[in-house]
């Protein structure tokens, strides 16, 4: 596993999409570390994105931000913040198109008109809605544009007006739908959803007590 996960950039060959440790992998968007990574899709407010920096920065928690490139190109201001307040800047379409109702073709026109950056030199690219994300064939498109595919292993639910209180307790002590977070792990939350902004420093200590740490910016 630490073999696969470690590679990361350059021109490489496409993962086996049915290697059972590729979709681990994919399952923890590649982390190579034991850090668990809080990542955040989609698009948002001007309060909320900003809300969401201020409590990582004030924890010194690195996140990883999948914004979609319509909503992108429509605040530059935003994508500055992130930068300089020293978050991750991941892929994650063009328009939220999914890609499994797509041809390779159209895949490969979302994902090269999508937005992204990482200072560490992995390129990750979250499909819209997980859509085919451990398929071969979006693997193949992916390593073309020297990507990997970003899945999640906690899928907060954010986006259905879940309580602060339940975003929270998904992430400790994982729901009917998601288990609880380990060591490794990636939590899935959203710009856009109502409560999150709210939760996000339970989060926070949520993963720290359980004895994990998160990934610093420093």
């Amino acid at each position: 596993m630490t073999a696969i996960i470690g590679v990361l950039a350059g021109c490489i060959p496409p993962p086996n999409a049915a290697d059972p440790q590729v979709r681990t992998a994919i399952t923890r968007c590649w982390n190579p570390t034991g850090q668990v990574w809080l990542t955040f899709d989609d698009y948002g407010t001007a309060a909320n994105v900003n809300g969401l920096i201020d409590v990582l920065v004030r924890n010194n928690v690195r996140a990883r931000f999948f914004p979609i490139a319509t909503w992108a190109q429509a605040n530059p201001w935003l994508l500055v913040r992130m930068a300089q307040a020293g978050q991750e800047l991941g892929n994650h379409t063009y328009d939220h198109a999914d890609f499994s109702r797509l041809s390779d073709a159209q895949i490969g026109w979302e994902i090269d008109n999508g937005v992204g950056h990482s200072p560490d030199g992995a390129k990750l690219i979250r499909p819209p809605d997980g859509g085919a994300a451990f398929t071969q064939r979006v693997s193949n498109i992916a390593a073309q544009r020297d990507y990997r595919i970003c899945f999640w292993t906690v899928d907060t639910r954010d986006w259905t007006g879940a309580s602060a209180a339940a975003i929270i307790g998904a992430v400790r002590y994982g729901s009917a739908f998601t288990p609880p977070v380990f060591a490794g792990g990636v939590v899935l939350m959203h710009m856009q959803a109502p409560h999150t902004l709210e939760a996000l420093q339970g989060v926070i200590d949520a993963v720290r007590a359980r004895g994990l740490q998160l990934a610093p910016i420093h």
